[in-house]
């Protein structure tokens, strides 16, 4: 991948990375790559990014069955659970203590 971007570049193509790249080490790459290249000749190519993660699960699966090589509904789950899904809250228990502090169990205060 980082040939073809620097390739086409060097082209004076426009260069859009359409792959998943939600890793901050792989955005991170893609815009070391430009800023290289952009020092070795002189230019100033920026790199933009377009978020999808708006985008809601249902439709991300019904889109990828469209595609001509889909990843598959389980690959489209497992980088949502990875990357977006909420970190669920704890559960309230009902005998924690009135200042929030969880419950001793009875274990802990035997001597």
């Amino acid at each position: 991948r980082d040939d073809i971007i620097r390739t086409s570049l060097g082209r004076g193509c426009h260069v859009i990375v359409d792959d998943t790249n939600f890793s901050p080490r792989q955005e991170l790459r893609i815009r070391q790559l430009v800023e290289e290249f952009n020092k070795e000749h002189g230019e100033s190519h920026d790199v933009c990014i377009r978020d999808f993660t708006d985008v809601p699960l249902e439709t991300c699966i019904e889109r990828d069955a469209k595609r001509d090589q889909p990843v598959g509904e389980k690959v489209i789950r497992g980088m949502y659970r990875q990357f977006l899904k909420p970190a669920a809250e704890p559960l309230a228990r009902a005998d924690a203590a009135a200042d929030g502090r969880a419950p001793v169990a009875e274990a802990e205060i035997k001597a």
